[in-house]
């Protein structure tokens, strides 16, 4: 019987993001319908100081991580071969008899798994690398050394990703705009490319009462008399950070909070000192329990210019926050309207801080909008966005590649 799966990517908790989210949660639920699950990934660890282990376990799913452990790691040009033979040896010695495909989240983990393994691959592709780390979509204050250092960055991994993209069984993307991004990597023949619906946990992002609202801002430290902004990702130019604070100087009695971190923070700082806004800005950094934060805020602004899914408008609308956000005719390169309507958002269609400020006082305005568009948002998730459905969807995709 195949009833062992294995999950793959280049990193895993502590770090927190979609794609670390997305292992977990699957993992979650093929426990559930009565798989084995083993976790291979990356000894990335961007969240604390720690050395992480090779292998754990972690709230009863078994991870294991691969990286240059020889004594060679010393010599930095060593490193990215010593990783790559890592992750082979490791990924041959889970496969087994009972083994009945691999999820992929990351390029590099892809284009390996296929070359090592005769195991059905699917590439769950998070996001198109040769539009998402363009040097103007990190940052807009770099240096020209640093732009070509993040350039010649982008020409590697863009070819991994293009391989990947060519040696997967499956290829699969969350949303019409990332299926049209990976099309257009392929000059003549275009593969098929499936679409599906992302997760969210309902459970564990849900929404509170005011009173428990006002607590855990006293907990969290925030405002207890402001309207509270909230913007979550990692702070780079393609999150479009600097709209929401720019959008400060047209709006009243309102604070704006960022979780994340990133290379535009102190550029982002910078901008709202400048405005005259800096004590209305609250830079929080990387949160291990977000939805806390989410629970403690008034509505949700999504700023991205460059968005190929969008977890964190779901993990919003499943928190019962009412969500202001850029609509594709605003930017093109998002895909909030692909999972949101005019009854759980309300869409923007100028890419500035004065329309942006708009669509924020139309809600601040108008009291029954708001809880019309958050009741909406927390049906539309539970309705829709089902991690077990999600986990059944890959499960008969790898099936039908065996």
């Amino acid at each position: 019987m195949k009833d062992h799966i294995i999950l793959i990517s280049n990193a895993y908790f502590p770090n927190r993001g979609g794609i670390e989210n997305s292992l977990y949660h699957l993992a979650k639920s093929y426990q559930a319908l009565g798989y084995q699950i083993d976790i291979l990934v990356g000894d990335v660890n961007q969240a604390t100081e720690s050395h992480l282990p090779e292998y754990e376990v972690l709230d009863g799913i078994a991870v294991h991580r691969f990286g240059a452990y020889s004594k060679w790691r010393r010599f930095k040009l060593f490193r990215p071969f010593l990783r790559f033979k890592n992750m082979a040896a490791k990924l041959n010695s889970l496969s087994r008899p009972s083994t009945l495909g691999i999820i992929s989240r990351y390029h590099n983990t892809t284009m390996i798994a296929k070359m090592v393994t005769k195991l059905p691959v699917l590439y769950l592709v998070p996001g198109v690398v040769r539009v998402q780390d363009k040097p103007k979509n990190t940052t807009e204050h770099s240096s020209v050394k640093t732009n070509a250092l993040q350039y010649i960055r982008l020409l590697k991994h863009d070819l991994v990703q293009q391989i990947a993209f060519r040696v997967a069984d499956v290829l699969l993307v969350f949303s019409d705009n990332m299926k049209q991004q990976v099309e257009s990597c392929f000059i003549f023949k275009k593969p098929h490319i499936g679409i599906t619906k992302p997760g969210v946990d309902c459970d564990r992002f849900l929404p509170v009462s005011q009173t428990a609202k006002q607590t855990l801002r006293e907990e969290l430290e925030l405002p207890t008399s402001n309207e509270i902004l909230l913007g979550v990702g990692r702070l780079v130019r393609a999150k479009g950070f600097h709209f929401l604070i720019e959008s400060l100087a047209h709006t009243s009695n309102t604070m704006v909070v960022i979780l994340g971190d990133g290379p535009e923070k102190l550029a982002l700082e910078k901008l709202a000192d400048e405005l005259g806004v800096r004590q209305r800005v609250i830079f929080k950094g990387v949160v291990q329990e977000p939805n806390y934060y989410y629970q403690a805020a008034d509505m949700f602004v999504m700023t991205s210019t460059y968005e190929p899914l969008g977890q964190i408008v779901l993990e919003a609308i499943a928190s019962g926050l009412p969500v202001v956000a850029f609509s594709k005719q605003a930017m093109p390169q998002t895909a909030t309207e692909e999972l949101l309507s005019n009854q759980s958002c309300v869409f923007v269609n100028e890419a500035n801080a004065k329309a942006l400020a708009n669509g924020i006082n139309q809600l601040i305005k108008n009291q029954e909008l708001r809880l019309t568009l958050a009741a909406t948002g927390r049906q539309l998730a539970q309705d829709s966005f089902d991690w077990t459905h999600l986990a059944n969807v890959l499960i008969a995709l790898i099936k039908s590649k065996r």
